[in-house]
Formats: structure tokens, C-alpha cells, sequence
């Protein structure tokens, strides 16, 4: 079982990084730039931050929307917005009759709290919509390798950011190229469902855990229910984001998919310009 209400767990995720709840009781009277509430805020809970009028924070990927899906129901909005400093994780009921949408240059305040490691706004008061149809950035493709690390780097990743150690990976999706699935040890069935399973993603540059988590996330219900698991060995692409599951000796980097596809393939603009359907939280993990 997985739940952001479990606090220890989320405080040690973030190791020495992580600062506690309640160590800052509220962020500066101005708005902050997400590498600045990375860098103040860490893992821990902050009230009171304003995302935005420091920085041009723009939805870049919505991830979550309510609704009903294959007989699941989803109740809050997630989206992924970057102000260039970082990218961070949107997530709640939007106030003030707000519909996200991806372009949008926005004004926020609530609390800061990442969840596994993701950097997270929630519980928001207040949204305001600067302008619409901005340019957002392109979908970087990663490597097994370089994603997997039970510490995830936080930033503002460079064009070719992979040729630097320490780019950032928390908050932002990836594109997977040439990857393969299997089961291991684990007896699953033939197509996704609306259960969590457990499998291995491999490439060329090694393994990872890939965790298919539709009981806190719809999109890969929408995306994927009821299409082939795809255990046969042949290459696919993987559109999807990184987050670390538990801490200290047992922390492991999950690659939780948002989307596959035969390889190759035009994910990662299909996914940009869509309306995803994920939801999340509180986060339950069975199976």
C-alpha cells in the first residue's frame, strides 16, 4: 500500500535533501520560481507558495482530468507546468472555475509538497490565466540509464542535457525508444486492465522497474486498457516520467508509463498536444 498521507516516507525519500513539515511555516509574501522552492522547500510541506509571477509558468502536459474511465473514476485535475527554472507536478481541484490547458501562462498559490520525489503544487487557492497558446518545449528522449537513480536530480534541463551530469528528471516526461517489456517472475495477463502490475522495461543501457499504476493514474487506463501487455520482446516506445517508490536501502526508480506505442512512433506530439486523462492520490499500491 501507497499513500502521500504516509509523511515519513515522503520526507525520506528526499534523504538529506528534504526538508521537514513545518520548517518553513510559509513561503516569501512574492511568488517563487520552482527551483527556488526545490531548493528552499525540498521534500517537505510548505503552505502559502505563489508559482508564476516571478517566472513564466506554462502547462506544458495536462495529466489528469476528472471523469469515469473504463468503469474507474478520476475526481482531480494533474498537469505538468515548467517556468523554465524546473517542472513541477499541478494537482488538485482547480479554483476559480479553472480548466487547464496546455499553453497557458499562469499565477498560482497553494502548497508545496512533492510526492516521491516529484516536485508537486496542491491544494490550490487561487489560479490566474496570464495568456494562452504559448510555446511549450519539446518531449526529451532519455535513456533507461540515465533516469534510473534513486535520487532524482531537480532543474531545469539544457537542450542536450544529457551530455551533463546531474540534469534534471523529476517532474518531466520522457520519451522511451526501443524498449522492451517483460514479466520476471510475475503472472500477468495478456492485455492492461485496471489493475497495478509490476514488470521490467530494458534498453540498451540496462533495466528498470516499470510500474503500470492505473488505480492512481488514468492514463494509461485511457491509453492502454484492454491493448496487448506486449510481453514478446519486441522494441516499443514508452512515453512516461520517473518517481522514487520507498527510501534508504529499499528506494527504487519507477518508470511509470503514460502512454506505449510500436516502435517508432509520434508519441511524445501526440501527448503534448492531448488532453491526457491521468489522476492520481491519495496513492494506493496493491498487487
Amino acid at each position: 500500500m501507497k499513500t502521500k498521507l504516509m509523511s515519513s516516507l515522503v520526507a525520506a525519500a528526499a534523504s538529506a535533501a528534504g526538508i521537514g513539515v513545518g520548517a518553513l511555516a510559509s513561503a516569501p509574501a512574492y511568488g517563487v520560481t520552482i527551483d527556488y522552492a526545490e531548493s528552499n522547500y525540498g521534500q517537505g510541506e510548505t503552505s502559502g507558495v505563489t508559482l508564476g509571477d516571478q517566472s513564466n509558468l506554462v502547462v506544458t502536459s495536462i495529466l489528469s482530468q476528472p471523469g469515469t474511465f473504463n468503469g474507474k473514476s478520476y475526481t482531480k485535475w494533474a498537469y505538468f507546468a515548467n517556468d523554465g527554472t524546473g517542472s513541477a507536478d499541478i494537482y488538485g481541484t482547480m479554483p476559480d472555475s479553472y480548466t487547464p490547458t496546455v499553453g497557458d501562462q499562469l499565477q498560482m498559490t497553494g502548497d508545496w509538497y512533492p510526492d516521491d520525489q516529484i516536485p508537486e503544487e496542491e491544494s490550490l487557492s487561487s489560479v490566474t490565466v496570464d495568456s494562452q497558446n504559448n510555446a511549450i518545449p519539446t518531449i526529451t528522449s532519455a535513456t533507461v540509464t540515465q533516469v534510473n537513480t534513486t535520487t532524482l536530480p531537480v532543474g531545469a534541463p539544457p537542450i542536450n542535457y544529457y551530455a551533463n551530469s546531474g540534469s534534471a528528471v523529476a517532474g518531466y516526461l520522457f520519451w522511451f525508444n526501443g524498449v522492451t517489456i517483460s514479466a520476471g517472475a510475475n503472472t500477468l495477463p495478456s492485455t492492461w486492465g485496471i489493475t497495478n502490475e509490476t514488470l521490467t522495461v530494458t534498453d540498451a543501457t540496462g533495466s528498470m522497474v516499470l510500474f503500470y499504476w492505473p488505480t492512481s493514474y488514468s492514463v494509461p487506463n485511457v491509453n492502454l486498457y484492454g491493448t496487448n501487455i506486449g510481453l514478446t520482446g519486441s522494441p516499443v516506445g514508452i512515453l512516461g516520467f520517473v518517481d522514487v517508490f520507498g527510501s534508504g536501502a529499499s528506494a527504487e526508480a519507477e518508470l511509470i508509463p503514460i502512454d506505449i506505442t510500436p516502435e517508432p512512433g509520434p508519441l511524445a506530439l501526440m501527448a503534448v498536444g492531448g488532453m491526457l486523462a491521468l489522476c492520481r492520490r491519495r496513492r494506493w499500491r496493491s498487487g
